[in-house]
C-alpha cells in the first residue's frame, strides 16, 4: 500500500499508480471508436474486387510492415467502413495480443482482417501516436493488461475488453512531446538497422570477391589468372589443402560457474563472453567455432588469451596462417553444412577434416584481413550503437509513461 506521504508533490494515486495531477485516467472506448476487421475466406480470396488488407503479421510495435501484403475481396460498403486513415491505430486481437501500431497512410487505400481492431480518435485532444507508445509500455514494460485476453483455445482480445482498457492521458502538448521524443529514438534505431544491413551486405560482397579473386579491385577481377582445381577455379598462386592442413580444431574445456575464479580472462561460450576467469586455456589471438545448436559453425575471433568453453571448438594450430584470415575463411566455408545429429545438431570434425580448402599465400591473407577488418569494426560499432539505443528507448518508454521524467512543454 502506498502512503500519502510517499506521493510526490503534484501527483495523485490512480488505478495505474502515481501520476501527475493534470493527467487524466480514461478508457480506450471513451477516446476511440473501435472497429474490428473482416475474416478471410476462400470466396473472399478469389473474389473480383481485390483490395489490400493488413493482418497481425503486418503490425509491429515499431510500425506497419508491408513486406508481406495480402489481398481479398471487399464490397464498396466494406471498403468505406474499413479503409484505414492516417492516425488510425491497429491493435492485435490474437497472436501477440495488444501489439499496436499506427497507420501513417502507407497506402492510399487499405483494409484489415478480423484479428485486428482499428482505433480511430473521437476528438482532437488525443495524440494516437502517444497511445501507441503507451500500449507498448503497458504490455512490454509495465505489465498492465496481461490477463485481459479471453480464455479460449486461442487467447484473443475482445472489443469490449479493449474498450475498457484504462490509460493515462496527459495534456495534449505533453502527449505530443512524449510521442516525438520516443519516435526520434525509434527512428534512430531504424536508421542504425539500415546501416547494419548495408554493412553486412558490403561485408558479404567483399568476402565473396576476396575469396574468389584475392585483394584486387573489382574492376580488375577479370585480369586475375585462375586455375582449375577440384573445388573450382582459384587464383594461380593459391594452394589447395585439406582442412586439417589449414588448421586444427580442438574441443574446449568445461568450466562450471562454481569453478570460475574471478579474473580478467574472458570465458568464451557459444557466441559471447559468458564470464571472466583467472586462467586461460588458449593463447590469443585465437578463433572459436560453436559446436552445436542453431549457431553451430559460427566463428569468433578473440584478440587476447581466453578460456575456450566446451561448447566451442578452438583453433589449436593455425598451421602458419593469419589467425584472423582463418576466422574469415571459416565463415566463408560455412561449417554449418557439416552438422550431424537429430535432437541437437553438432559439428563433427571428422566430417570436414579432409575437406579441400583454397589457401592464399600469407601476404595475400594479410591483405584480405586488412580489407575486411575495417568493415567488421564498422559493423561492431553500429551494433553497439543499436544496443545503446535499445537501452535508451526502453528507459525513456518507462520513465516518460510513468512520469518519472517530465518534458517541459511551456
Amino acid at each position: 500500500m502506498i502512503c500519502e506521504s510517499d506521493i510526490p508533490e503534484g501527483y495523485k494515486i490512480t488505478e495505474l499508480g502515481s501520476i501527475p495531477e493534470e493527467w487524466q485516467i480514461k478508457k480506450i472506448g471513451e477516446l476511440f471508436n473501435v472497429q474490428q476487421g473482416i475474416s478471410m475466406s476462400k470466396a473472399r480470396r478469389d473474389g473480383p474486387n481485390k483490395h489490400p488488407f493488413l493482418r497481425t503479421l503486418n503490425v509491429f510495435w515499431r510500425g506497419i510492415n508491408l513486406t508481406t501484403l495480402d489481398y481479398m475481396d471487399f464490397s464498396e460498403k466494406e471498403i468505406e467502413k474499413l479503409n484505414l486513415l492516417p492516425g488510425d491505430l491497429l491493435v492485435c486481437e490474437g497472436g501477440d495480443i495488444g501489439r499496436t501500431a499506427m497507420w501513417r497512410g502507407e497506402l492510399e487505400s487499405c483494409g484489415y482482417q478480423n484479428h485486428l481492431h482499428r482505433l480511430r480518435v473521437k476528438n482532437d485532444d488525443v495524440n494516437p501516436e502517444f497511445i501507441a507508445f503507451w500500449m507498448q509500455a503497458a504490455m512490454d514494460v509495465l505489465g498492465f493488461y496481461q490477463d485481459e485476453g479471453n480464455k479460449t483455445t486461442i487467447p484473443n482480445l475482445s472489443q469490449s475488453r479493449l474498450k475498457n482498457f484504462i490509460i493515462p492521458l496527459p495534456p495534449l502538448p505533453e502527449q505530443h512531446a512524449i510521442a516525438t521524443t520516443l519516435r526520434t529514438v525509434q527512428e534512430a534505431k531504424e536508421k542504425t538497422d539500415a546501416v547494419i544491413a548495408a554493412t553486412k551486405a558490403l561485408k558479404a560482397a567483399m568476402m565473396k570477391h576476396l575469396f574468389t579473386y584475392g585483394p584486387v579491385p573489382p574492376e580488375y577481377a577479370e585480369r586475375v589468372a585462375l586455375k582449375e582445381t577440384e573445388i573450382g577455379p582459384v587464383p594461380e598462386d593459391w594452394e589447395i589443402k585439406k582442412f586439417e592442413d589449414f588448421c586444427i580444431l580442438q574441443r574446449g574445456q568445461d568450466l562450471r560457474i562454481c569453478d570460475i575464479h574471478k579474473g580478467n580472462i574472458p570465458v568464451i561460450g557459444a557466441t559471447s563472453i559468458i564470464g571472466y576467469h583467472k586462467y586461460a586455456n588458449v593463447k590469443g589471438p585465437g578463433v572459436t567455432v560453436v559446436r552445436s545448436g542453431s549457431s553451430a559453425g559460427k566463428s569468433m575471433y578473440i584478440e587476447e588469451d581466453f578460456w575456450a568453453h566446451n561448447v566451442v571448438l578452438y583453433v589449436k594450430d593455425f598451421k602458419g596462417n593469419n589467425p584472423k584470415f582463418v576466422h574469415y575463411k571459416l565463415q566463408q566455408l560455412d561449417l554449418t553444412q557439416y552438422k550431424s545429429g537429430v535432437s541437437v545438431p553438432t559439428l563433427n570434425r571428422n566430417t570436414f577434416s579432409m575437406v579441400s580448402v583454397d589457401v592464399p599465400p600469407k601476404k595475400i591473407q594479410d591483405k584480405i584481413v586488412e580489407t575486411i577488418t575495417p568493415i567488421e569494426k564498422k559493423l561492431a560499432a553500429e551494433k553497439s550503437r543499436r544496443e545503446a539505443l535499445d537501452t535508451l528507448f526502453a528507459s525513456l518508454l518507462h520513465d516518460l509513461m510513468t512520469a518519472k521524467i517530465r518534458i517541459n512543454t511551456s
